[in-house]
């Protein structure tokens, strides 16, 4: 019987640490995140890209793409057209796409904010005051009473432990969007 209750009490402990491993194996958040690397490209195309042919106007000149070469924000004003330029403003000045992704953005970077708030301890406290008058008819002597104030005030600071990564993640999180905000702001721009 002995034998028993031992062998029993081996196999709840074991179970329990058994039990207890897969638990704090399962909080792991996982690895740091670490941007993939872009694929190897020689070009748009398996083939390099030839010129286009010329043409005898003003501007036909060959066309030819160059590689690396960062075109302008403001792409419309290299055709120097002041009708152009005059209608993609006014385009511009009244997107709600625009209003919207500045908008977008701006949640984000408060959200962000919050989130980071969580690295750091709350601190709540509270004041109260109370005035109380006591008759002491209720234990038996009618006539008297005495008037007392209670002060009653209370600290409470606490902070969450981020053991397994979880808050970090988290803002990463959070960081991630406000980048991913910030590029459909410049995407929804272009100035």
């Amino acid at each position: 019987m002995r034998d028993r209750f031992h062998y029993r009490r081996r196999c709840c402990t074991g179970t329990a640490i058994v039990l207890i491993a897969a638990l704090l194996c399962g909080c792991e958040v996982g690895p740091d995140f670490l941007r993939p690397k872009a694929p190897a490209s020689a070009g748009y195309t398996p083939e390099p890209l030839k010129p286009t042919a010329a043409t005898d106007i003003p501007g036909g000149q060959a066309q030819r793409f160059v590689d690396g070469a960062d075109i302008s924000g403001q792409w419309w004003t290299l055709f120097h057209s002041r009708p152009l330029n005059a209608v993609i403003e006014q385009a511009l000045a009244h997107n709600p796409t625009l209003e919207s992704a500045q908008a977008n953005l701006r949640q984000a970077k408060e959200q962000l904010y919050a989130g980071e708030g969580a690295f750091f301890p709350t601190v709540t406290g509270s004041v109260s005051t109370t005035r109380e008058k006591f008759s002491t008819a209720s234990v038996g002597f009618p006539g008297q009473s005495s008037l007392f104030t209670l002060n009653d005030a209370s600290v409470n600071v606490s902070y969450v432990l981020d053991i397994w990564g979880g808050t970090r993640r988290q803002v990463e999180s959070l960081a991630a969007q406000t980048e991913f905000e910030r590029f459909q702001l410049e995407a929804s721009t272009d100035r």
